[in-house]
């Protein structure tokens, strides 16, 4: 025998043995081992009674670890949270002109509204109301932050209705706003002769709001939350839509003219946390079905029903999964949104094992005592379900070094489940079992087994049970027609061009803008988000650059060269993309400061031994040292100079950007910057953002900043979010699932002993993640972090279709031929039976609204049907050719059994 082999035995030989012992002892302690698996579930059950969900997506999708998140947190510490944008696009319903006096009355009376809506309701915070919330330019009068062509007017509908026609209202925007301005509000607007608008497509509007969000825990849900801000926004919702307390308001003039789309914070959790409520039906059906399929797929041909071992395959499962959830949650473990989809995968993964527990179970001699039963079925489904088991919980664990904190939490939760799964399966249910066995035997009625059926068996059966009619189909029908030559050369041709072709479209596998993609259809944040793209090319998006504590004084040369670096030809059209024309404090002080020293009398009182003529760097007087400098600049920045004939103080707008510190010194100062949308228009007309150009636009922006010999860095809500992962989420996919495949062909190696096996039950996984995501690219999904998610849990999912099959056939004794022969009559249904119910669980989430739920079912359809293929079809094939000896374990007459894995499936 050679080595390999001999190893081989002596793994399988090891674990069999150790599975015997366990079998034994649960088959002999039924009711004890129920009360002990009981005990530790609500144990760890205990973990749920304070379940907490985690809502801050800051938490949850900022990636750990990198440079811009350490930025942002910085940043947040000095200038504080960023303000919180509403947006709101109106549409003509009538015709196509949204420049009309009936449109633009109708959304002048609407913008009224909105902005003196005052929530008289009592709140924790206080009242809500809009201009207290709103954010307000830094010099008089101090009016709300509005981006509105009703400013023309000053909000004043008299004004408005005093203009005679449309020609006087076009002139009065015309005289009151820049062409650049009327393009940012107006979308697909046209311009007479004269340069006056004439018509447009929509209108946009646009506000800031003060953000002052804490941290709080709502319902159990971890929140950073600014509650007198959703009050006031479910408000503009609720009148917008005319509900709640708004239902009065339904025949407003304004109604019967114009469509409203808001963008808003709530809208956002309004639109996707209703599409996902509104899935609750379809979540029930799945659940429903699983579990129905469940109950009836044990089922055998006995005169005996058998819901009741249905349903406590059930309970095993359900006990796992809470035992995961609890322990993570004992642990503070973040639970996200994601995690939902959870459930779903552990159902259809639980099922495979109980089926084949239950199959080896039927297999062995129904002559012997349940305990040497229980130990002979252990013996066998336990090495194949320790194989899968166990390559499944170490392929979640890798995952969960990822850098996303959501898929991170994600695997440790899916690996957590998957550990109780197999802990109370080979526990529990193995009792539960032999518990049904002994109701049987006892002629006791099937789930009402306090009562006795009709007629008392007189003998047990003795022998195993016959096979079913799939078993015997495949191992009579298809199985000699896959080992013959003809087939066994079309499998290998057509796996190749399969390859190949997937393999071709996995090259071409792109990471893109896909945020989008979780706002359902038809509904109005998606259209409002179509119509940005459409007639705006995309929202561009604001960046700070914040330079940090340094000696403005000494280093005011280099600080004169930061609008020449961020202003170099094609920086606008290329990376960094940035909108060159941006205010600059540092120039504006220095400009305004010498404009004022240079008056006679100087225009604020000054003692001349402040300044000295620095023509040759400044251009003009400056203050001579740092402490002097900053005092000037505080006073610029908070309106001490006064107007002096200068108009409105220039500095005034700046006191956001440059922070003191309690002794009068700049810590902090920050240049608003804008870069311009990155993308282009698809094919549909709706502006797509470049992933790979926002990457270089960051690496760009960093590489800028690094150009300075003081600390710079840049920063952005979304360097932190959306454009963190587009630079992350391929790295993150190759490299977890790249260690979670190695993981399969470690344990394999380990647990099926022999190379040759493991490494094609290995090749059989690799090939179903290749075919998995080719597919993904050839319909069009880019990677996310969902696919991420779901293509390592579909390396854990694609493990059972092959490794059952090649363990299996290396415990069968005879040629290759019969060997596989035998191991499809006994693994095969089992194999199919679980693949049916994974598939079943998700089936439903193809008719979901939310793109997570349909991604779900379409990787997890693809997992099950090239998962099958290749296990199913390919390993059997490859084994054909290549098989090694198997272990020889038939002499073995403490675990031999008449049949290995034989799964009582519902007659077909």
């Amino acid at each position: 025998m050679s080595c390999f082999n001999s190893c081989s035995q002596k793994v399988d030989s090891t674990l069999s043995s150790g599975f015997y012992a366990l079998g034994k002892r649960v088959g002999g302690n039924p009711w004890k081992t129920v009360a002990a698996a009981l005990l530790l579930a609500v144990v760890l059950l205990y973990g749920l009674a304070d379940f907490k969900q985690e809502g801050r997506q800051e938490e949850l999708f900022n990636p750990k670890g990198i440079q811009a998140v350490e930025d942002r947190a910085d940043y947040t510490q000095f200038f504080g949270e960023s303000s919180v944008p509403g947006n709101v696009i109106f549409e003509p319903k009538l015709g196509s002109n949204v420049v009309t006096v009936t449109v633009l009355g109708g959304i002048f009376d609407y913008v009224n509204f909105v902005t003196q809506i005052n929530v008289t309701e009592s709140i924790d915070e206080g009242i809500a109301a809009f201009q207290d919330k709103c954010e307000r330019f830094p010099f008089p009068p101090f009016d709300c932050i509005i981006n509105s062509p009703f400013s023309a007017w000053d909000y004043n509908k008299t004004k408005f209705e005093q203009e005679t026609d449309i020609a006087s209202i076009t002139q009065t925007l015309n005289n009151t706003f820049t062409r650049e301005q009327l393009d940012g509000m107006f979308g697909g607007a046209t311009y007479d002769g004269s340069g006056v608008i004439a018509s447009a497509n929509i209108l946009s509007i646009f506000w800031l709001m003060k953000n002052e969000a804490i941290d709080r825990v709502i319902d159990g849900t971890n929140l950073r939350v600014d509650v007198e801000l959703v009050e006031l926004e479910t408000n503009i919702l609720d009148y917008t839509f005319a509900r709640e307390d708004y239902k009065g308001f339904k025949n407003e003039e304004w109604r019967g003219v114009v469509e409203v789309y808001p963008r808003l914070i709530e809208s956002f959790s309004e639109v996707v946390g209703g599409s996902i409520l509104g899935d609750v039906p379809i979540q029930a059906a799945s659940y429903v079905v699983i579990i129905t399929y469940i109950l009836f797929a044990v089922q055998d041909k006995s005169p005996h029903w058998h819901f009741a071992i249905g349903g406590l395959a059930v309970v095993s499962i359900l006990m796992g999964i809470g035992g995961g959830i609890g322990l993570a949650q004992l642990l503070d473990i973040p639970y996200g949104n994601t995690h939902t989809i959870l459930v779903f995968i552990i159902l259809g993964l639980g099922a495979d094992g109980c089926f084949i527990l239950l199959s080896s179970f039927r297999r062995t001699d129904a002559g012997q005592q349940n305990d040497i039963r229980a130990a002979e079925a252990c013996s066998h489904a336990g090495v194949s379900l320790t194989v899968t088991s166990l390559t499944n919980v170490t392929a979640f664990a890798i995952g969960s070094l990822t850098a996303i904190p959501d898929l991170s939490s994600f695997c440790k939760y899916a690996a957590l489940s998957q550990f109780f799964l197999y802990v109370f399966q080979n526990t529990f249910f193995v009792a539960c079992i032999v518990l049904n066995e002994q109701r049987i035997e006892n002629n006791r009625l099937d789930c009402l087994c306090c009562f006795h059926g009709k007629e008392k068996e007189t003998a047990k059966n003795s022998g195993p049970q016959g096979s079913t009619r799939l078993s015997r189909f495949l191992a009579n029908e298809y199985a000699p027609l896959l080992l013959s030559n003809p087939c066994r050369i079309a499998v290998l041709v057509a796996t190749v061009i399969i390859v190949g072709v997937f393999g071709y479209f996995v090259s071409t596998l792109t990471v893109e803008a896909t945020g989008n993609n979780f706002i359902p259809d038809g509904t109005y944040l998606k259209e409002n988000l179509d119509l940005t793209s459409k007639f705006f090319s995309g929202v561009p998006n604001d960046v700070d650059v914040v330079i940090t504590d340094i000696d403005y004084f000494e280093k005011r040369a280099e600080l004169l060269t930061l609008r020449a670096k961020f202003s170099q030809p094609g920086l606008e059209t290329g990376p960094p993309y940035i909108n060159a024309d941006f205010s600059y404090w540092f120039e504006e002080f220095i400009t305004d400061f010498q404009a004022r020293t240079g008056l006679v009398p100087p225009a604020y009182n000054y003692d001349p031994s402040h300044v000295f003529d620095d023509t040759a760097v400044t251009g003009g007087f400056f203050p001579n040292n740092r402490t002097i400098l900053e005092f000037y600049v505080k006073q610029w920045t908070q309106d001490i100079f006064g107007t002096d004939g200068f108009g409105t103080n220039p500095g005034a707008q700046f006191v956001g950007n440059v922070i003191f510190d309690t002794s009068d010194s700049i810590v902090r100062s920050s240049v608003s910057m804008q870069h311009f949308p990155i993308g282009e228009f698809d094919s549909s007309g709706v502006f797509q953002e470049d992933a790979e150009e926002v990457v270089k636009a960051v690496e760009k922006m960093n590489d800028i900043c690094d150009s300075f010999t003081f600390e710079v860095y840049p920063t952005a809500f979304v360097y932190t979010t959306s454009w963190a992962s587009y630079a992350i989420v391929l790295k993150e996919l190759v490299q977890n699932v790249s260690l979670a495949l190695l993981s399969v062909l470690i344990v394999t190696a380990i647990l099926i002993g022999h190379p040759v096996t493991s490494g094609l039950v290995f090749l059989t996984v690799l090939l179903t993640i290749l075919e998995l995501l080719g597919a993904q690219t050839m319909i069009g999904y880019s990677i996310d972090t969902v696919v991420v998610v779901l293509t390592i849990l579909a390396v854990g999912l694609s493990v059972d279709y092959a490794a059952h099959i090649g363990h299996c056939f290396m415990i069968k004794d005879g040629t290759r031929e019969e060997r596989i022969i035998a191991s499809l009559e006994d693994i095969g249904a089992p194999v199919l039976n679980g693949a049916l119910s994974t598939f079943l669980a998700v089936l439903f989430q193809a008719f979901s609204k939310s793109y997570v739920f349909r991604v779900v079912f379409f990787d997890f359809f693809c997992a099950v049907l090239f998962g099958c293929l290749n296990g199913l079809v390919l390993l059997p094939v490859l084994l054909s050719f290549v098989g090694p000896a198997s272990y020889g374990r038939g002499g073995d007459s403490d675990a031999k059994v008449g049949s290995d894995y034989e799964m009582a499936s519902p007659s077909m």
